[in-house]
């Protein structure tokens, strides 16, 4: 790929809890962790646990999001099982972990190259995260944000 072809996207998002969570000092890991299970969620159309032997890995937007394969031109990858994510969370870097009702929490999302094309599926993984919750709400989970 030439580098006047490379594409970058750039979204921002923002939660707004329903009541007071809790969230740790970094976010990354929750915000990631819960988009993935979000995006399985939304992308999976045969609903199976591995991806590697699904016939409809090659078009479904987790598998190549999460499970991103290797191109079959690449000199630089070559014996790796996967290539990197076509993605980068920004988690929010304030330190604050106790969120109110009508806080805002917020973070982007970098999407490279093709990635761009699943834009519709990062989303509604993402608002699908935040009809689940994220957090904790006195020890249990949070149980929603309006995004």
């Amino acid at each position: 790929m030439m580098l006047d072809q490379f594409q970058m996207a750039l979204l921002r998002f923002v939660y707004v809890p329903e009541e007071t969570v809790l969230m740790p000092v970094y976010k990354g890991n929750v915000l990631r962790g819960g988009f993935g299970a979000a995006l399985k969620n939304v992308a999976c159309a045969l609903r199976r646990a591995e991806c590697e032997k699904c016939m409809l890995k090659s078009n479904c937007a987790y598998s190549q999001i999460f499970e991103t394969p290797v191109p079959d031109d690449s000199k630089y990858l070559e014996g790796r099982q996967f290539a990197p994510h076509p993605f980068a969370l920004e988690p929010p870097l304030e330190t604050k972990t106790r969120y109110d009702e009508d806080d805002e929490i917020s973070f982007q999302l970098l999407l490279v190259g093709k990635a761009i094309g699943f834009t519709p599926y990062f989303v509604l993984a993402f608002h699908i995260l935040g009809q689940w919750g994220l957090g904790k709400r006195e020890g249990v989970s949070c149980t929603g944000w309006r995004a």
